[in-house]
């Protein structure tokens, strides 16, 4: 049970509440499941700072990809072998996340792009990496126009 859901608040509070950065979870009835009213961050200034969602999915992303090179750290050394196990093992995590879809979610990974492998210009002993991610956004609006 969440305290202070219902009734306690009215709604207009409840979402100057979200709309503040606080992540405010309601829940309509003792018995009902709750749910997120919305789930903003303390910076709105972005949708990819501000929706939690997005930034907690970019996150895990991070996460994910540090595991897949974290393997390469250590036993391999810098040759153009690598570079290419390095982007095949990154662009098969990449179609894994992306083929992971849940219903009215969707996959945590939409698209990804490695544009830049190489090694650093000022490390010899480290690999500069670019990879363009496309994450899903958060459902907040629908414009609907209808013509007769």
């Amino acid at each position: 049970r969440i305290y202070h859901s219902s009734g306690y608040f009215r709604e207009r509070q409840l979402t100057q509440l979200s709309n503040g950065g606080l992540f405010v979870l309601h829940q309509p009835e003792p018995t009902a499941f709750p749910h997120c009213i919305h789930q903003l961050t303390t910076d709105v200034s972005a949708l990819e700072t501000g929706e939690l969602s997005v930034v907690r999915n970019v996150d895990f992303l991070s996460i994910y990809y540090q595991q897949i090179i974290g393997e390469f750290i250590g036993p391999y050394n810098v040759l153009p072998e690598t570079l290419i196990e390095i982007q095949t093992a990154c662009d098969a995590g990449s179609q894994r996340l992306m083929a992971k879809s849940i219903g009215k979610i969707g996959a945590p990974l939409l698209s990804a792009e490695i544009s830049t492998i190489r090694v650093s210009t000022t490390n010899a002993d480290r690999v500069y990496m670019v990879m363009t991610a496309g994450v899903p956004r958060p459902l907040n609006g629908v414009e609907f126009h209808l013509v007769v």
